[in-house]
């Protein structure tokens, strides 16, 4: 049978979802990409994007005798309420000059998605016709920061391989957009967008891809993209949805429309989990409690607070601490928990210890939930610590007492002799917790370097964690901790690209509490403090620890001398707040 070129443009339009037929004075699709239902004051947690095919109009292609696609969305129940709803349109016209290459496309839609300010939702799903596929795949591919927040696309009938369609688009050479659809073994364009992709899926974490494809034969052209090349890439079986062509196919009459349900129970699946922290199981965490709580049983070593996925797609995992008390270490986890798998953080605390830690959870998509971290028995809590601080004392005490280290410590650097301090310190801490992550170490040698008064090696420890880990060094507890260093020190610039906050001198000076220490563990304390005397450039830190020790045991006299000690070598900072504090004993 002979088609004329004005009746192939027709049966063109009509295959690829034109709302009216084409003639030579259409101006193709003039509607502008819009919200369909959106309140922009209380917007929804899921935007959900439609992309129309070849010769397509923003709204006409999903609607069907004044309904859409997007009502029948909008109204169903329990997932209408959770999306907001947007179209996207493209210049479609096909002959002349306003076609669109795929990528010129792809990069309007891009350009609207921030326009509209749709990359500040969590979550984005793309529903798209025909080569409107195309279009969306090419937008993921050269889009990450978009892509990462793309759970799911829904293709009806893309053609991934080329579409039958294309042998007609022959007859319209120069039309970019209708040469880009030719099968994928004659366009380099379509197999590079196809590797491009592959190279998508095989990464960590890719958007869940659904597919469903007509079944019913167009006149003449028959059916255009059959189920052969519409569903490669899809993460499932492909739904065949009956009775319905390359145009009806995303033109539904109803809720209960095969193509509505295809989409609403993906949206149930793979993105609808994320919104509830149900979607989560928790691992030693009580969530009967409101808030909900966490027993910390190791008030010297990490403390996982852990969840386990229980949905069918990754989900991001976030736990910040609320106050400065302590770190929340996420080395080996990954921002994104993959099904079935486990992640969340690592609590590392501070010095001084405290009752309760208030932490910000947020599972997946969900709204933030409070949970308090606590310490059910603070005397069992104090004797971990102080293990702790006394297994690194003792492991220092025992290095320079061997052989001629004390000669070489004395000999280094100040920058080398703080990297001595911080090695020893963090090697004790590998001892007692070879598991624990580098950057938990690091920071526990900076809060155990400043209780035994080393603020110069607690500062260098700091600036290890900024070097190495810097989002550790963006924590609450870090910048805390770096305070107190730099009130203790004097310098201003302990972390290089985080502000530090000012801390009140009489808390950033005041010596760390050793009366819950045992007499062992105080003289494990007293051995350093002599230690650091015998070399001058430790003498003003090692005077003060004997002080504070002496001070704790309630040897006020003997604390007394050893701050003046410190006085005569040094006025620090510390040293004058310890006189001060001194003075007010004796009055």
């Amino acid at each position: 049978m002979h088609i004329s070129g004005k009746g192939t443009i027709a049966l063109l339009a009509l295959a690829l979802a034109l709302p009216a037929c084409v003639d030579d004075d259409d101006g193709g699709n003039s509607t502008p990409p819009q919200w369909i239902y959106q309140d922009a004051q209380k917007p929804h947690p899921i935007a959900v994007v439609f992309v129309h095919g070849l010769i397509g109009d923003t709204k006409g292609t999903w609607t069907n005798g004044g309904k859409s696609f997007f009502d029948y969305l909008h109204d169903s129940p329990g997932v209408g309420d959770q999306v907001d709803i947007y179209a996207f349109g493209f210049t479609s016209k096909m002959v002349g000059d306003g076609s669109l290459k795929i990528g010129e496309a792809a990069i309007k839609l891009n350009e609207m998605i921030k326009d509209a300010g749709i990359d500040r939702y969590d979550q984005i799903v793309f529903v798209a016709h025909s080569m409107g596929g195309l279009i969306t795949l090419r937008e993921l591919i050269s889009r990450p920061e978009v892509r990462a927040k793309v759970p799911l696309v829904v293709f009806y009938a893309t053609p991934q391989e080329g579409a039958q369609i294309a042998k007609i688009g022959q007859l319209l050479k120069d039309n970019k957009a209708v040469r880009q659809m030719l099968p994928s073994d004659s366009n380099d364009y379509l197999e590079q967008l196809q590797e491009d992709w592959v190279n998508v899926r095989n990464g960590p974490v890719h958007p869940r891809v659904i597919c469903a494809y007509e079944t019913k034969p167009l006149p003449v052209l028959g059916v255009i993209v059959p189920k052969t090349t519409a569903t490669r890439f899809c993460d499932q079986n492909a739904s065949a949805i009956e009775d319905s062509d390359h145009v009806t196919l995303v033109k539904p009459n109803g809720l209960d429309h095969p193509s509505v349900v295809v989409l609403r129970n993906a949206l149930k699946d793979y993105a609808m989990p994320a919104l509830s922290d149900a979607s989560w199981e928790p691992q030693k965490i009580d969530t009967a409690t409101q808030p909900w709580s966490y027993v910390i049983e190791d008030a010297g070593g990490p403390n996982p607070v852990h969840f386990k996925n229980r949905a069918r797609i990754a989900m991001p995992l976030s736990v910040r601490s609320l106050d400065g008390g302590f770190v929340p270490i996420q080395d080996d986890k990954p921002p994104l928990v993959q099904p079935n798998g486990e992640g969340g953080v690592e609590l590392v605390l501070f010095n001084p210890l405290k009752t309760e830690y208030p932490l910000e959870v947020r599972l997946g998509r969900a709204p933030p939930r409070t949970l308090i971290a606590r310490i059910t028995d603070m005397d069992r809590a104090i004797a971990q610590r102080n293990a702790l601080r006394d297994t690194t004392t003792q492991h220092m005490n025992a290095w320079i007492e061997t052989g001629d280290n004390k000669a070489r410590l004395e000999a280094l650097p100040t920058e080398q002799r703080n990297e001595k301090f911080l090695a020893l310190a963090t090697e004790s801490i590998a001892q007692l917790h070879p598991e624990m992550p580098e950057s938990a170490r690091l920071v526990l040698a900076a809060d155990t370097l400043n209780t035994l008064g080393l603020s110069g090696g607690a500062a260098h420890a700091l600036s290890t964690v900024e070097a190495r880990y810097p989002e550790v060094a963006k924590t609450a507890g870090v910048r805390r901790l770096a305070g107190i260093v730099s009130a203790r020190t004097g310098n201003d610039a302990v972390l290089e690209h985080v502000d530090v906050p000012a801390i009140p001198a009489d808390e950033a000076l005041k010596p760390a509490d050793f009366s819950t220490a045992t007499d062992a563990q105080r003289h494990h304390l007293d051995v350093f403090a002599d230690h650091l005397r015998t070399i001058p450039a430790t003498h003003a830190e090692g005077a003060v620890l004997k002080g504070d020790v002496a001070m704790a045991a309630g040897h006020d006299e003997a604390a007394a001398r050893a701050y003046t000690e410190a006085q005569h070598v040094e006025a620090t900072p510390v040293v004058r707040h310890r006189m001060r504090s001194a003075a007010e004993v004796h009055r």
